[in-house]
């Protein structure tokens, strides 16, 4: 289980770190993001997929409050685009992933919007900063004029079923 935070900040040619890869999943849900309902809906089922896993209170209160931060982003910049979120078994330990897309406009500055206080749309831009903390795992892409792609890992501590095993 990796503990490390990646960010890109720049389009390079390297190969996605290993958690960005696909893979047979389980369990998977995506919903598209075009209203504030919609954002309602993607907490909930963060709130389904947590208590698949056993998830504690405090790890379901960290991976809905991630993707509530990355559904608001997309609703507000981009104005629709979707957040997919699935299982994430590595070794025997169980976690979500959960991926954030648009064609939005893109992140001008990646390095101001992950430091926190990024003013835009008289908002302040601490979601992207918080979800990277709350986040065991983080990767973003943006590209003006094309979009952005966030994803995020939590890993969760409690034990994983056997019937709920990768093979």
């Amino acid at each position: 289980m990796k503990n490390d935070r990646i960010s890109s900040l720049s389009p390079v040619s390297l190969p996605p770190p290993a958690f960005l890869l696909p893979r047979a999943s389980s369990l998977s849900v995506v919903i598209q993001i075009r209203e504030t309902a919609d954002i309602v809906h993607a907490r909930q089922s963060s709130r389904q997929v947590s208590a698949a896993y056993n998830a504690s209170e405090v790890e379901t209160t960290f991976i809905t409050t991630i993707i509530s931060e990355l559904a608001r982003n997309i609703l507000i910049h981009a104005h629709s685009g979707e957040i997919q979120i699935e299982d994430s078994i590595e070794d025997g330990h169980a976690g979500v992933r959960i991926t954030a897309r648009d064609k939005g406009p893109g992140i001008a500055d990646l390095r101001r919007a992950l430091i926190g206080g990024y003013f835009n749309c008289d908002r302040m831009g601490l979601g992207l900063c918080g979800v990277q903390r709350m986040a065991d795992e983080f990767h973003i892409e943006s590209n003006i004029g094309k979009g952005t792609a966030v994803t995020a890992r939590k890993w969760l501590t409690g034990p994983l079923d056997k019937g709920s095993q990768e093979s």
